[in-house]
């Protein structure tokens, strides 16, 4: 019975989902339903949708295809319906009601979104064709990873050295997968990609990884190793700091570099990192690095104590300072 019913709901419910669609697409509602519900609400909604899947989860979440079908969802099929019911909406209440001036209005303002949509849709095709070229680019240039992750103190441990780019995510949550017993991670790098410093921040958040340094992590490398649980740095190691440079990170035009750098200052944040400190953290412009002291990192939270030299084994025993 449970069965029935629950395939009686869905039949009513798609019933009424195609009598909502089809009593727009011929005018029928009201003009200020029309206008403000499937008109503008429903644009305000996926446009937003899309401002945060262009600029932040696709890069780790989401596939080329899935994205590229969402797009065409919206911009050919969904925005064409919501344009011709509105239109087809004013010409009743024009003839019923007259009202010049406002159907003015709402047609003029159909035009300003046809336009927006248009160049949305022409910088889309653009940032198309850029992923393309990004794609051929690498598939023409040696398959060597400029990164390592390797395994280590017995399969507790992962050592993670070289560049953040593109497939060290997935490539470290495959390993964390197969490798339930995983506590720690090394981190040494310059940095890298911003989006796959992410992918890594939300690994280690996830998984509830301590994280080391014991040589040099900046940029993207210092942004994933604030998400450990327990952070933790030898005393002549680095951490950097600077601006983001997004021009040869993504394929995706435009970017808004101030935007990437408040999301993740806000992530820094919910690490219970000093306020005093992330006011520091970009200041300083992409092509120099901001090298924080042992004394400012401990006081602002960033790291919980210092440890000796590294033994591939993570151990909190050598701990000679705490904040």
């Amino acid at each position: 019975m449970s069965y029935l019913g629950g395939g009686i709901v869905n039949i009513i419910n798609l019933s009424m989902c195609s009598k909502f669609i089809k009593k727009h697409w011929q005018g029928n509602y009201p003009l200020y339903f029309s206008f403000w519900v499937n008109f503008i609400l429903i644009t305000l909604m996926y446009n937003g949708f899309e401002s945060i899947v262009l600029h932040d989860f696709w890069q780790i979440t989401l596939g080329l295809p899935v994205l590229i079908s969402y797009l065409i969802f919206s911009r050919l099929i969904l925005f064409p319906w919501q344009m011709v019911g509105l239109v087809r909406c004013c010409e009743k209440h024009f003839l019923q009601h007259g009202q010049t001036l406002l159907i003015r209005s709402i047609q003029g303002l159909i035009i300003v979104v046809i336009i927006v949509n248009a160049i949305g849709v022409i910088d889309t095709m653009h940032w198309y064709k850029l992923l393309q070229k990004q794609a051929f680019e690498k598939t023409m240039i040696s398959d060597t990873k400029i990164y390592s992750l390797s395994l280590q103190n017995k399969a507790t441990l992962i050592d993670l050295k070289g560049t953040f780019d593109f497939g060290i995510t997935s490539d470290m949550e495959a390993m964390l997968i197969e490798n339930p017993g995983i506590r720690n991670i090394v981190l040494s790098s310059t940095g890298g990609i911003i989006s796959e410093g992410r992918g890594i921040f939300r690994l280690i958040d996830q998984y509830k990884l301590d994280t080391y340094v014991y040589r040099e992590c900046s940029s993207a490398c210092a942004l994933a190793f604030i998400a450990g649980n327990k952070r933790y740095m030898a005393a002549n190691a680095r951490l950097g700091f600077h601006q983001y440079n997004l021009q040869s990170q993504t394929a995706f035009q435009p970017v808004d570099v101030a935007e990437a750098q408040q999301h993740d200052l806000k992530l820094l944040r919910e690490k219970h990192v000093s306020e005093r400190f992330l006011e520091q953290v970009f200041k300083q412009p992409s092509h120099l690095i901001w090298f924080p002291t042992i004394k400012e990192l401990l006081e602002s939270g960033v790291i919980n104590a210092l440890v000796g030299e590294q033994d591939n084994s993570g151990d909190k025993h050598k701990s000679v300072q705490t904040n």
